[in-house]
């Protein structure tokens, strides 16, 4: 077959599949004719399929458009017939065009060279001889082909249609903004006809990207078309941003807080949103009142300007009043009191942040009012948005409630799997019927109920309280819901994250080990106990299932801190006036949990230097094993003692908080310094003596808290037993009992009871042995050491018995940062050998003070009045530490 047949043949039936398809056209629609295009191409063979695939991305693309009709396939193939084999150039293609009552016809050639391929379309009109439109497209692979007759397709019908082609796309007035970025942000492309829609959403998406401020479309004429030219106008580049007027409030500080950055490029809406940044940072810190404008300042350099902020910060508002609206059951000042942190202005507020004002932390403190009357009963209270009135004078803040009806409870009870009767269940429980509703009492009564269960191996044990409201009085019934599931034993406990303490050491302060019923108990005791060590930062105890139900493996979490320490300080005393501190410990020495610490104190009037060690888990037994060695130095009025000694401990618990204490001492102190008016008695001490003691000490200690408790007590009897067979040239028994005790009965008002009585007795006692009261850690008032029995000149030397009361009210003055103010009263004595105890003989005074942890140690300033001052006596004393003292 004529291969030129068979390529018309093949097109023909392309574009017939094409017409089928194609709807009814308007008679006014263009009527185009496509002609078989030409293929150029080494391997004819492989190439033959060409003009189908041409024709069918042609046919296809122009018959979208309900403005062109495309001519049959028959008229064309008829046509094509009776022109015979011959070529179609553009005169025989005019002459079909005419014959088949053709607009326009198509034709063209498809090349192929060393791979690559170009397509040649031209558009003729059929009835004007000059009217020629080329086409042309290249590709880089015959892949390409469908791809490069689309484009050329579309120019097509925009030709035939007479539409106008934007030729060209040009972006100018860009100077910072890369045309890359530019133009990948514009949706209309080159070889599209011109249109206004599309036109005006590019403009828009353009000025969306915030670079500019002004964006026009220009409309000029191009080579085969129109060239659309997008001119932008940029805004300005930031070169920086300055703040003038902050005097409260650092630049640096400011600077965080702002989002405009240098070279970044200016926005105006962004200026005014970080003013509203600015003036949040400034209502933090109370200034309220403050004033932020702003300046855009030019720069020799185009098209760059300075972003001046304007402060005028005046004075700081603080809250001046809460309020209260609703409440009547209780007062604003006990309303008041529970919020945490929104605080009216105090007198302190200058110092601390009190009476600032926070939105989301007002909010977060109601929640402390919702609670507070959950505790009492009103189930149904609510509380309101806070109304907050703000001027130049202060801020004034009211919050409404509704209380409610205060509910008791009605009924109790307890079902589902019982461990013991009911009624001695609910003897247990702290929910009784007829008290107030106490949402802390249910927690409580469901924390009780649930470890029970636990500590006999019920890990799984769901407790589950239900409450039903009366509808007709103020009673809500309770029942607990219990199920018990099966028991549990621990089948393996795995010791994670501690990368310093042995395992060893963590394992014997857990109170469970592998094959022990669970108990929740234990599991918490033993968290407890690992805190309280101070190896850890954090210690957590998780559980999953082990290898059956009824098995449980524990993880004991740990992350190590820090336990060695290095500290040195500078305090003062109105007794050793200024003091250096050096301290140096180890905690956990090499993970095995030893203690080894190094403390010297240097004082105008003392010297004390210390190096200790302690096992607290010898052969991890619960026996307790140390060592010191010490070295003092202390100038009395009319002689100074030096002393070195050891002492070896051992400590063991006894039963609950009791534990004793039994230690050996040897100590050798040289007196001397003797003043030239000193009394024989004082004479007759100087010299080196040496003691050679053992001691044993009871001690119970329940407080909440070593250096500020509000609760529990302290009680200590020691009993130490000098010379005789020890050896040493002194020879004594001394008894010392120590009693505190704390309780905090009203609102953070704690008061404390200590007491002290002490007696010795033997042979050969030293002075610095004696009793001597006075001054800020016995009796105030009163210069330290000056109370006790006096040789014949008047100066005091010390008793063999003393008695020591201390009574203190403590209260919060600044609870931001743990300020407290105390009234006191003390009363002491000590007495010579042979004089009884004499409650009527007991020196006494009273004042008032303060007690304050600041940054550099706690701090202590009391004033002491003596009640009953003696000739030569002062009426009264200040006593002021601060600083760490041992």
């Amino acid at each position: 077959m004529n291969i030129s047949l068979l390529i018309r043949f093949l097109f023909c039936l392309a574009l017939a599949c094409a017409c089928m398809s194609a709807p009814a056209r308007a008679q006014e629609a263009v009527r185009v004719g496509v002609l078989p295009f030409q293929i150029y191409a080494a391997d004819r063979e492989k190439t033959i399929a060409w003009p189908f695939r041409v024709a069918r991305t042609l046919s296809a693309e122009l018959q979208k458009d309900e403005q062109i009709l495309l001519v049959g396939e028959d008229k064309i193939r008829a046509a094509l017939e009776r022109a015979g084999p011959a070529e179609v150039d553009e005169a025989l293609a005019r002459e079909i065009g005419q014959k088949v009552e053709a607009d326009y016809m198509v034709l063209g050639s498809v090349t192929q060279i060393d791979g690559s391929i170009s397509l040649d379309i031209r558009v003729l009109d059929a009835f004007q001889q000059d009217a020629l439109v080329p086409i042309f497209r290249v590709g880089k692979s015959a892949e390409e082909l469908e791809a490069i007759t689309l484009q050329a397709s579309r120019e097509v019908k925009l030709r035939i249609l007479k539409k106008e082609i934007l030729a060209k796309i040009l972006i100018e007035g860009n100077r910072a903004i890369e045309e890359s970025a530019i133009r990948a942000q514009i949706k209309v492309k080159e070889g599209d006809s011109f249109s206004p829609s599309a036109v005006r959403e590019d403009l828009k998406t353009l000025y969306q990207m915030g670079f500019f401020q002004d964006v026009r479309v220009e409309k000029r004429d191009w080579e085969r078309g129109k060239a659309l030219v997008f001119v932008v106008q940029e805004k300005p580049i930031v070169k920086e941003v300055v703040f003038t007027g902050n005097k409260e409030i650092k630049t640096s500080d400011l600077m965080e807080v702002v989002d405009i950055k240098p070279r970044s490029v200016l926005n105006l809406n962004a200026v005014k949103e970080n003013i509203n940044k600015i003036l949040k940072k400034y209502r933090e810190e109370a200034y309220f009142a403050a004033e932020v404008q702003y300046d855009l300042e030019s720069t020799p350099r185009p098209g760059e300007v300075i972003v001046h902020f304007r402060v005028k910060e005046n004075e700081k508002v603080r809250i001046r009043k809460i309020s209260f609206s609703g409440n009547v059951y209780y007062s604003d000042a006990i309303l008041r009191k529970l919020l945490p942190e929104t605080k009216e202005e105090g007198w302190f507020s200058w110092f601390t942040k009190s009476g600032i004002y926070k939105e989301d932390i007002l909010e977060r403190d109601l929640d402390a009012i919702v609670a507070f009357y959950f505790q009492k009963g009103f189930i149904q209270v609510k509380v309101g948005r806070p109304k907050v009135t703000i001027d130049k004078e202060g801020i004034w803040i009211n919050i409404p409630v509704e209380e409610g009806r205060q509910f008791k409870i009605g009924k109790v009870d307890i079902q589902g799997d019982l461990m013991l009767p009911k009624e001695e269940m609910l003897k247990r429980i702290p929910v009784y019927v007829g008290e107030i509703f106490n949402r802390d009492h249910i927690r409580d009564s469901l924390t009780y109920l649930t470890d029970l269960y636990a500590d006999q191996g019920y890990a799984f044990v769901d407790v589950n309280p239900m409450t039903v409201p009366h509808k007709d009085q103020p009673l809500v019934d309770l029942t607990f819901e219990i199920r018990q599931g099966s028991k549990v034993y621990f089948e393996r406990i795995n010791i994670l994250g501690n990368t310093k303490t042995r395992d060893r050491v963590i394992r014997r302060d857990l109170l469970t080990v592998e094959g022990d019923l669970y108990s929740l108990t234990a599991m918490k005791r033993s968290r407890d106990q690992l805190n309280a060590l101070g190896y850890f930062k954090e210690v957590n105890i998780n559980t999953k299932k082990g290898s059956a139900d009824d098995k449980m493996e524990v993880n004991v979490q740990v992350e190590e801190a820090p336990t060695g320490s290095f500290s040195g300080g500078v305090g003062y005393s109105s007794i050793d006036k200024l003091v250096a501190i050096i301290s140096l410990s180890q905690n956990n020495l090499f993970g095995r949990g030893h203690r080894v610490a190094a403390q010297a104190q240097l004082g105008s009037i003392s010297r004390y230097f210390n190096l200790s060690f302690t096992e607290p888990r010898l052969f991890d037994t619960q026996v307790l094993v140390g060592a010191d060695a010490y070295n003092t130095y202390r100038d009395y009025d009319d002689y100074s003692v030096k002393k070195q000694g050891a002492v070896v401990r051992f400590g063991f618990p006894i039963y609950g908080f009791l534990r004793g204490i039994l230690q050996y001492k040897y100590e050798k102190a040289d007196t001397y310094n003797i003043r030239e008016n000193a009394s024989q008695i004082i004479e007759d001490e100087e010299g080196i003596t040496t003691t050679s003691s053992i001691s044993g000490v009871l001690r119970r200690d329940t407080r909440n808290h070593r250096f500020d408790p509000t609760r529990g007590s302290d009680n200590t009897f020691s009993m130490e037993y000098a010379g005789g067979f020890l050896g040493g040239t002194n020879e004594f028994n001394k008894y010392i009992f120590n009693s505190a005790w704390f309780i905090t009965p009203f609102y953070r008002l704690t008061f404390s009871a200590r007491g002290r009585i002490g007696y010795i007795t033997g042979d050969a006692i030293p002075l610095y042995e004696l009793f001597r009261l006075g001054g800020m850690y016995s009796v105030r008032g009163f210069k330290a050491w000056s109370i006790g029995p006096t040789a014949p000149n008047g100066e005091v030397i010390g008793g063999d018995k003393e008695l020591l009361f201390n009574f203190e009210m403590l209260f919060p003055i600044a609870k931001e940062i743990n300020l407290k103010g105390l009234i006191f009263f003390d009363a002491g004595n000590a007495w010579a050998e042979g004089d009884p105890y004499q409650l009527d003989d007991l020196r006494t005074s009273a004042g008032f003070g303060f007690r304050w942890m600041s940054p550099v140690g706690p701090l202590r300033l009391e004033w002491g009045y003596n009640l009953k001052p003696k000739p030569g006596e002062s009426q009264s004393t200040w006593d002021f530490t601060i600083g760490g003292f041992l």
